[in-house]
């Protein structure tokens, strides 16, 4: 009775992470949804998965709550049950650092049964604390995709945008589930976040579990977006040695021609020295980086 419930995708709520949100009954996309509907039945799922996907905006209400409409829950056996499918809130005072508040979640026991196609609503209230302003980040779930998602603030709170990053170009990551955050505790926890949180710059992660292959397609459209740094490490999704080499030179090479002054990290699974033909694939994106430098690249 206290609360007023407001649509997340209508100002002043601002969202970061996605190409587009609110549109044609879901919550968010990550890439346009006419590049990876080529490419794979698995990748243009798991587009419309929230990893990297944050709501955003500033209040002094102690309280935020949510209603949630899912349209599926997605889990592996690796993954926290909360941090695949629940919402995760952080929040910052003036002149202080985002730290972790609570999450929501829906109840293990009432799991969206995919195959019934009724979809599955969840609700929940984190408190924050004494009535006082601070900038709220909403951490919208690693594997699952969420239809709708409404916010609330006590009845009478100021509501208001964000302040925003300190870097406000977001650092791009592409690559395989260990970049999509699979297995990490929170979305507010993948190596991306931590990394974003770390430096209070904005990001986007382009994760795709099992479906980064370095395709072309891909490539073309990151090259588009305006970043401050691109990282890819998309070696664990591509199924052989002979396809790492066809493609990983070939990927950086497409996003170099359109923008020849980022910095760009590359990065090789994390494996035992050894395992799984890891020092072979290393080599290959080593020699990525070589020929770059002999070509009189200083951004890699």
């Amino acid at each position: 009775e206290n609360t007023n419930f407001y649509s997340s995708v209508e100002p002043p709520f601002s969202w970061h992470g996605c190409y587009q949100y609110g549109v044609d009954g879901q919550l968010a996309h990550r890439i346009p949804p006419a590049i990876v509907e080529g490419i794979s039945d698995p990748i243009t799922w798991l587009n419309k998965t929230h990893s990297g996907v944050r709501v955003t905006f500033s209040t002094d209400s102690p309280f935020v709550s949510f209603s949630v409409e899912a349209s599926g829950y997605g889990r592996t056996v690796d993954d926290a049950f909360s941090g695949s499918t629940g919402i995760f809130v952080t929040a910052s005072e003036e002149g202080k650092a985002q730290r972790y508040i609570n999450r929501i979640s829906p109840n293990i026991n009432e799991l969206y049964d995919e195959m019934s196609g009724k979809g599955a609503k969840f609700s929940g209230t984190v408190k924050l604390g004494d009535k006082k302003m601070r900038q709220v980040i909403v951490w919208l779930p690693i594997l699952t995709d969420y239809k709708n998602l409404y916010i609330g603030i006590e009845k009478g709170a100021a509501l208001g945008e964000f302040a925003g990053y300190r870097y406000k170009t977001p650092v791009v990551f592409y690559g395989s589930s260990i970049t999509m955050g699979c297995g990490a505790s929170a979305p507010c926890n993948t190596y991306s976040a931590l990394v974003s949180r770390t430096l209070d710059t904005d990001f986007i992660n382009l994760g795709f579990s099992g479906n980064a292959k370095g395709e072309p397609e891909i490539a073309e459209y990151i090259a588009s977006l305006n970043m401050s740094a691109f990282v890819y490490d998309y070696d664990h999704n591509a199924p052989t040695l002979e396809h790492l080499a066809a493609t990983h030179e070939k990927f950086f090479k497409i996003i170099r021609e359109k923008q020849p002054d980022l910095p760009i990290i590359m990065m090789s699974r994390p494996n035992i020295q050894g395992a799984l033909d890891t020092d072979k694939r290393y080599d290959i994106i080593f020699n990525t980086f070589i020929n770059a430098k002999e070509a009189g690249d200083d951004k890699v």
